[in-house]
């Protein structure tokens, strides 16, 4: 600790002239241009705590010395609400910024600051403020900051993965109405784009007071404040809106405080004067909350956005630095009440509005779903027992952080709300349902679309709908295939005038014991293709399954299959050698396997043999048909939190759990099972397991005939798999290249590359480059190239 000390007395040596040099407030300060410039936390929260200090000091010089602020309107409301909104800067504002960036820049001149106010001319400055900036001996604060039992990945950072965050004076307009105590100086931490530190002072309260923390340290200096009152605490802005009364109504505080200044209320949640601060609306900025999220964190508690989502700390200009979703911070003490279910009630509401009352939870008719229609909805259907049915119901919310707007349908999770939850759910009953609705009219008029894809479309609603209602009651129970419960199905499919068709499931929720997977790994897509050798085994062995899918599904699963092509994007077929070359023309600098000479007849190729292809899958159906899932993507697949991968070399029979279940079933329908596969790890595996493709493949193959073989049915050869593949994959390739690649640039790959639900093809240039790789290797092996 001694060590420590002194090493913070060599960085604040650099800290002692007295001018306040001007600085831009998004400084980015010159970044670390050596990796290996590390530095100790403990020593940038030290200098925060000083520079908070002394900031505090020239604040309340400020007032003593200036009967006149010098206000000056900022005029950057671009997230702000209202016309007659105000964002005033007063010569505190700009003095405590100048003062704050000097120290940070003076002690770690490679560090990277963003500051709240922009534009500063040149220091300001009187003798008077002057001595108040003049830095002082080390203080307690400080002094315990560099004390203080650091993890030992916080004792040496590099540089370039931190940034400070400074509002100098929060709460300008509570200063200019001389409301002193609701202002604060704040100074926030992050690595890596989150919080890491804050350091908070409130230059008007004891004669100057600092409270600072870090996550996995502690939380200091912050009094603890017992409440008059019993009860949830909320604390809003002292204006309040719609939104807020709302949550109000749902939530029913004990008590409510309207406080103005953004750190002002984080603070009392941090004292415990309040339990939760809301704001449903724009209006802070990330200097605003990155330090109490530091110190929040440090002492229990959480903040994040309306929808529950955290904000990323990310440096740019000030336009896009908002926290335009809202604000959600509660305290360590609320994070423990009853599990944390206090806090998920408490998004619940922030995220509940009104709008999933208007557009999503609604039935086909367009009539408000309540919870007497929801629990009759549920009986009528054929799937759910009596004692799975709460008894009492108070009330369903449908919250708005869980909903999805698409062009396909509308979907958002609705939470039964019973009394004494708790006891309902160790008894299986219904906590929460998935609610999906495709009335098609509806989303004729939010997602306007060509009338040639309408036929198209809603046969894909009705055909998830069926096989929710018909198939995969059957595969659960017979197979293991693990799809969501179904709970309840209206299907309404007018063939002759598609517009007019409507759907609407209930299905069971996968939250919160399932996760999707961003990018699967070996294991995962190990999981993956185990699922699939269950799912294709059974149905292939089950005459039932088949004639039930070929009465109710598509004649042929999957949405690339030709004669869909030709139905929905007419001519597709015919600009396929075309579309091919300007896509290797684009990528032309990007890889080496686009300089191929082979691809300049790659294209001609697959356009001059897309039917014969297609034929020669629809004459193996006769041998080789089973039920394709028809979108098996890992968007669509979900795994059981604590994945286990260790699996049997093929796969599992039916009574075992993969630890898995499926979603959306819109094209699903008769087809080959290695057409799911290549759309597997075309879509869902990275470039370490598409190299050990052929590992993959016997894998599947071992599963499908040890499923095969325990219903009497003759297995697949190794050679005739092979042969289906090689189908299988140039039926797809096909349609990416005509149409999903069609504007594809590797700027746009680059652009994508954190795009959960585009395939890995599209922003991975690796696994783009191992898919033209793979087509030309199976064009030569089928003799479609010219010789040499």
């Amino acid at each position: 600790r001694e060590t420590a000390s002194l090493q913070g007395r060599a960085r604040r040596a650099a800290l002692n002239s007295r001018d306040i040099t001007a600085h831009s407030t998004v400084q980015p300060l010159e970044p670390s241009s050596v990796m290996g410039d590390c530095v100790d936390l403990a020593e940038i929260v030290a200098v925060a705590i000083s520079a908070a200090t002394r900031a505090g000091k020239v604040i309340r010089q400020i007032v003593e010395e200036h009967a006149d602020l010098q206000v000056v309107e900022k005029g950057d409301t671009a997230l702000k609400a209202g016309a007659g909104w105000s964002d005033p800067q007063t010569i505190a504002d700009r003095r405590a910024q100048q003062l704050i960036v000097k120290a940070f820049h003076e002690a770690f001149p490679k560090l990277t600051v963003v500051g709240e106010e922009e534009g500063l001319g040149e220091a300001e400055e009187t003798a008077g403020a002057a001595k108040a900036s003049a830095p002082p001996a080390q203080t307690s604060d400080e002094a315990a900051a560099l004390a203080a039992d650091y993890p030992a990945e916080l004792r040496s950072i590099p540089l370039s993965e931190l940034c400070v965050w400074v509002d100098p004076l929060d709460g300008t307009k509570e200063f200019t109405k001389r409301n002193f105590e609701a202002v604060t100086c704040l100074i926030g931490i992050t690595r890596n784009e989150h919080p890491v530190a804050g350091v908070v002072g409130c230059p008007f309260v004891g004669g100057g007071t600092i409270a600072w923390g870090v996550p996995g340290v502690g939380c200091f200096g912050i009094p603890s404040a017992l409440k008059a009152i019993p009860g949830l605490v909320l604390v809003r802005s002292a204006t309040q809106t719609s939104e807020l009364k709302e949550v109000e109504r749902v939530l029913a505080p004990a008590d409510v405080l309207g406080l103005g200044a953004t750190g002002n209320k984080l603070l009392r949640v941090l004292e415990g004067r309040g339990d939760v601060f809301v704001l449903c609306s724009p209006g802070t900025y990330r200097w605003d909350t990155c330090a109490g999220e530091a110190l929040l964190l440090a002492s229990g508690g959480g903040l994040v956005d309306r929808n529950g989502d955290r904000y990323t700390y990310k440096p740019g200009p000030h336009a896009t630095l908002g926290n335009d979703r809202g604000v959600v911070a509660w305290s360590g003490r609320v994070a423990g009440l009853e599990g944390g279910r206090v806090v998920q009630r408490v998004l619940d509401a922030t995220s509940w509005t009104a709008s999933t009352r208007e557009d999503i939870l609604l039935d086909v008719d367009g009539a408000p779903i309540t919870a007497e229609s929801l629990i009759g909805m549920l009986r009528a259907g054929d799937a759910v027992q009596d004692s799975q049915l709460p008894e009492h119901v108070l009330s369903i919310d449908a919250p708005e952080r869980t909903a999805v707007r698409g062009p396909h349908s509308a979907v958002a999770r609705v939470a039964i709300r019973c009394p004494a939850a708790e006891e309902l759910r160790t008894r299986g009953q219904i906590q929460e349902v998935l609610l999906k609705r495709c009335v098609v009219a509806d989303l004729l008029k939010s997602h306007p679309r060509p009338d040639v894809k309408i036929p198209r479309d809603t046969r894909s609603y009705n055909n998830e709908a069926v096989f929710y209602k018909v198939l995969a009651p059957l595969l659960n129970r017979e197979a293991g295939l693990t799809a969501p419960q179904t709970y309840y199905a209206h299907i309404e499919w007018d063939r002759a005038h598609p517009e007019r068709s409507r759907f609407l499931t209930l299905v069971e929720s996968l939250s919160p014991n399932y996760e999707q997977v961003p990018v699967q790994d070996h294991a995962h897509i190990l999981g993956a293709l185990a699922q699939l050798g269950r799912l294709h085994g059974f149905c292939q062995c089950n005459p039932d399954v088949l004639s039930e899918a070929r009465k109710g599904l598509w004649e042929r699963g999957s949405f690339w299959d030709v004669d869909k092509r030709k139905e929905a994007m007419p001519g597709e077929l015919d600009q396929i050698a075309e579309r091919f070359q300007s896509f290797v023309a684009r990528f032309a600098d990007a890889h080496p396997i686009f300089k191929d000479p082979r691809l300049g007849h790659a294209g001609v190729a697959l356009q001059d043999h897309a039917q014969w292809v297609a034929d020669q899958l629809a004459a193996a159906m006769a041998n080789h048909e089973t039920v394709i899932h028809g979108d098996y993507k890992n968007a669509n697949i979900f795994f059981k939190r604590g994945f286990d991968p260790a699996l049997p070399p093929t796969g599992a029979g039916p009574e075992t759990d993969l630890h898995m279940s499926l979603i959306d079933f819109q094209w699903s329908g008769p087809g080959i099972g290695a057409q799911d596969v290549i759309y597997l790890l075309v879509t869902s595996a990275p470039i370490d397991c598409l190299d050990r493709e052929e590992e993959l493949l016997r894998f599947y193959l071992g599963t499908l005939n040890a499923h095969l073989a325990a219903r009497g049915v003759n297995p697949v050869s190794p050679e005739t798999f092979a042969t289906l593949y090689d189908y299988s994959c140039l039926d797809y390739f096909r349609m990416l290249f005509s149409y999903m690649l069609k504007t594809t640039t590797p700027e746009t790959v680059e652009a994508l590359a954190n795009s959960f639900n585009r395939g890995l093809y599209m922003r991975r240039l690796d696994n783009l480059a191992w898919l033209v790789k793979k087509t030309l290797a199976i064009l030569e092996r089928l003799d479609f190239l010219p010789h040499k």
